[in-house]
């Protein structure tokens, strides 16, 4: 049985290797003939897939324990991939039969599956993944295989139902910079403080990143609600190439409260942002505002806090 291990398949000049060679090679070939001993045992091995095992189709890939026989037509037509691998020379009857099956390595049948559900929907327009993690895995597979459609409708779904960090890390992962400023100023600007979970996701750079900007809006204070100005945002997370429209200060909030950005000033090393203070003491003449109350507690409590410690007022 000759089959095709494929992991992290680098594009486009694509290998094969012998499977006793060298153990880093992303493509290789491994043989055991039709009636022999080895092959008859690891058909015992497997099964067929219930519902994605086509009777009239012409490619068969291996996923974990588990066969399926597709249609080489579409993985040849969506997939830069796969049209480069069913390119190359292979043994005979490569993915043509169960002696020859194209094993995905590193690949989970729960996530196949879900991936085929898009190549194969039940119903024009409804998707069987409704979850954050399943469209994840879903784009994972779009996005390793060069399956663009589809990469796409999961990056369309995820913007609907994804949370800031579930965006900023996928955003991070696939290069979809549209979702970064809107997710990192969300983070930046809640009350709520970073979970153990959300920073192990973030990754430590991230994290550092984020705890200096809320610490930068704890130290200026408040004039109601803080944003965070596209600038600092760019500066602070490396994404100047982004382009993305300046939201309008000093709007009225629903509460009748004045709504202040947070500008960059010059660079300074402590702190990538500057408060406009001149903005400030002229509102202050207007009667607009006592001052400003600043409370220099942990970098993850609230914006708005009011305890007795560390409060000094700016005026």
């Amino acid at each position: 049985m000759w089959s095709l291990d494929i992991d992290n398949i680098p594009h486009p000049h694509l290998s094969f290797q012998s499977s006793d060679s060298d153990q880093s090679s992303n493509v290789h070939l491994s043989a055991t003939h039709p009636g022999s001993s080895t092959a008859a045992e690891s058909d015992q091995l497997y099964q067929r897939h219930p519902e994605f095992f086509f009777a009239d189709d012409n490619v068969i890939f291996q996923v974990e324990n588990t066969r399926y026989k597709m249609h080489r037509y579409f993985f040849q037509r969506d997939s830069e991939i796969f049209a480069s691998i069913f390119a190359l020379p292979t043994g005979p009857g490569q993915g043509s039969s169960e002696y020859n099956p194209i094993r995905l390595v590193g690949v989970k049948i729960h996530d196949f599956d879900l991936f085929l559900s898009m190549l194969y929907p039940h119903q024009i327009g409804v998707y069987s993944a409704t979850t954050v993690d399943e469209w994840t895995a879903i784009l994972n597979l779009a996005a390793k295989w060069k399956f663009e459609s589809i990469k796409d409708l999961a990056i369309r779904q995820l913007a609907l139902i994804g949370s800031p960090i579930d965006k900023i890390v996928l955003g991070q992962r696939h290069g979809v910079t549209d979702w970064l400023l809107d997710s990192y100023r969300a983070i930046c600007e809640r009350s709520d403080a970073l979970t153990l979970d959300e920073a192990n996701r973030l990754g430590m750079e991230n994290v550092v990143k984020i705890s200096s900007l809320r610490q930068d809006i704890r130290r200026v204070g408040s004039l109601g609600r803080i944003t965070v100005s596209l600038d600092v945002l760019k500066q602070t997370f490396g994404l100047e190439g982004c382009a993305k429209e300046a939201m309008q200060t000093n709007e009225t909030c629903d509460d009748g409260c004045r709504e202040t950005e947070l500008r960059l000033d010059k660079p300074r090393p402590w702190s990538a942002l500057a408060f406009d203070l001149d903005r400030q003491k002229d509102e202050k003449k207007e009667g607009l505002t006592e001052g400003v109350e600043v409370e220099e507690e942990n970098l993850y409590s609230g914006f708005r806090g009011r305890g007795k410690r560390g409060r000094r007022q700016i005026r």
